[in-house]
């Protein structure tokens, strides 16, 4: 479904790719051969994140690499289908994030890209 994105789910896309770039940035940085280029280990979480975020163009696929953009996303050129997949990433990112492994137990985030994720899905 396309359609207008609204306030609540344009905050939720800005956070959703702010916490999902530094995922991918800090998780596959030591595996790439450069800054700016990420290689996603053909690993699916990585492949997710990494493929939503280019739909959003923060990054671009440049063979068997992610290449990181320079960071120009305006959240209302995002269209629903784009938010979906950004919510795929994010469903299958969490079980790699250390914080997020307790089960069944409240926690509250400690790092601020997470606090600021976790804010704006309440306020869907």
């Amino acid at each position: 479904m396309k359609g207008i994105l609204s306030p609540q789910e344009q905050r939720l896309v800005a956070t959703l790719v702010d916490w999902l770039h530094d995922q991918m940035v800090k998780s596959l940085t030591n595996t790439s051969p450069a800054r700016d280029l990420l290689w996603d280990l053909a690993q699916s979480n990585f492949e997710t994140g990494c493929g939503a975020l280019a739909r959003v163009g923060v990054l671009a696929r440049e063979g068997m690499y992610w290449r990181v953009l320079p960071r120009n996303l305006v959240p209302s050129e995002v269209s629903r289908q784009d938010l979906d997949h950004l919510l795929d990433g994010l469903a299958i990112q969490t079980s790699y994030v250390t914080e997020l492994h307790r089960q069944d137990e409240p926690f509250r985030a400690k790092d601020p890209l997470l606090v600021a994720l976790c804010d704006a899905l309440v306020g869907i």
